[in-house]
């Protein structure tokens, strides 16, 4: 992207995180993700990859908050994210490899549009 360009996803979220770093290190060093900008006055980073965009800033950090009740631990209780990619099953074991668990599964399910 140049440096007037702006992501081009139609919904990106963004995730408060306890310690951006670590965050990082899974997004970026085991999913794959890469950097698109960062404002590290506001422990924030905007991530991308292939078609799928997030932010992630830090809950502690400055930045501005979109709160509507308390922080807890474990963060995006009750959010799902579904991100596409190519090599799925590369990610997967990568995934596996560090020692996480997914809560559910790699799976494949089947649509028909109606």
């Amino acid at each position: 992207m140049g440096d007037t360009e702006f992501p081009s996803a139609p919904v990106v979220p963004e995730l408060d995180v306890a310690d951006l770093e670590v965050s990082l290190g899974f997004y970026v060093g085991v999913i794959g993700f890469t950097v698109v900008f960062e404002r590290q006055r506001e422990r924030f980073a905007y991530l991308a990859l292939e078609r799928a965009e997030l932010m992630l800033q830090a809950a502690a950090g400055p930045g501005r908050r979109f709160r509507t009740a308390p922080l807890e631990h474990p963060f995006g209780r009750g959010m799902n994210l579904q991100i596409a990619v190519q090599r799925v099953d590369h990610i997967y074991r990568a995934v596996l490899d560090v020692g996480i668990q997914p809560v559910v599964p790699i799976e494949e399910r089947w649509y028909t549009s109606t």
